[in-house]
């Protein structure tokens, strides 16, 4: 059964799930760095299957006018 859940995951498995994108190749990110990002996301949605991070997405907006959806991710 999936669960989603508004909140920020556990710095190791948001790390985890990131890595599995690909999107970091050259290994330059760092789990800090990424958790930072997170902590300063305006809206987000995670995703767990059987208490595992599955899936995660995040909404970034300035606050007044705009707003994006970023690192759609799903394993």
């Amino acid at each position: 059964m999936i669960t989603y859940k508004n909140e920020i995951p556990s710095i190791e498995s948001f790390f985890i799930l990131y890595k599995s994108t690909g999107w970091d190749k050259k290994g330059r990110k760092q789990k800090n760095q990424l958790y930072d990002c997170l902590k300063n996301s305006w809206y987000m949605v995670v995703a767990y299957y059987n208490n595992e991070l599955v899936g995660c997405g995040r909404i970034i907006s300035d606050g007044y006018l705009h707003a994006f959806i970023t690192e759609l991710i799903l394993s």
